[in-house]
C-alpha cells in the first residue's frame, strides 16, 4: 500500500512538473530575439518599391507641414503640392474634394462632384 500511494505521488509530480519544464526552454536561434542595442530589421514588404497608398501619401505629406510649422493655407498648399510631386491623380482628387467642401458638399454629394470634377479633368 505504501509504495502505491508513494508511485502516486510520484507520478502526479512528474505531471505537474513536466508542463513547466517543456516551456524553460531557450528558444532556437532563430527566433531568439535581437539584442535590445541592434537596429531592427526592416520587414519585408509586399512589393518592395511600390508606391505608398494615397492614405499613406497624405498622411506622410501632412506631418512633414506640420513640422515645418506651416497652417492654413500655406499648410493645404504644402501638401498638395506635396502630394503632387508623387502622386498627380491624388494631387487632382485632393483639389476636387477642397473645391467640393467649399461649395458646401458632403457625403455622397462630395462623392458625386470629386467624381465628376476627375472625370471633367481626364478630358
Amino acid at each position: 500500500m505504501l509504495k502505491t500511494v508513494a508511485l502516486s505521488a510520484l507520478f502526479a509530480v512528474a505531471l505537474v512538473c513536466t508542463p513547466g519544464l517543456a516551456q524553460t526552454t531557450s528558444p532556437s536561434p532563430d527566433q531568439a530575439a535581437p539584442p535590445p542595442d541592434a537596429a531592427p530589421a526592416a520587414e519585408p514588404t509586399p512589393g518592395a518599391g511600390a508606391k505608398p497608398s494615397a492614405k499613406e501619401l497624405i498622411s506622410s505629406c501632412r506631418a512633414d507641414a506640420r513640422t515645418k510649422g506651416l497652417k492654413g493655407d500655406e499648410f493645404k498648399s504644402a501638401v498638395n503640392d506635396c502630394v503632387g510631386a508623387q502622386r498627380p491623380k491624388v494631387a487632382a482628387r485632393l483639389q476636387c474634394r477642397q473645391q467640393g467642401k467649399a461649395q458646401g458638399k458632403d457625403g455622397d454629394d462630395l462623392k458625386a462632384f470629386v467624381k465628376d470634377c476627375m472625370a471633367q479633368g481626364k478630358q
